[in-house]
């Protein structure tokens, strides 16, 4: 069950630096998270 836990733990990983970490031009060179918070 090592594989299960580490694929999930992996999603998670990716997940938060999709919305946490990640810039967008197309919102102002903010992460989504940023760009929340700003409008």
């Amino acid at each position: 069950m090592l594989f299960k836990k580490d694929l999930f733990e992996s999603i998670h990983k990716y997940i938060y630096w999709y919305n946490n970490k990640r810039f967008q031009s197309k919102l102002k060179n903010h992460t989504p998270v940023e760009y929340r918070s700003v409008v």
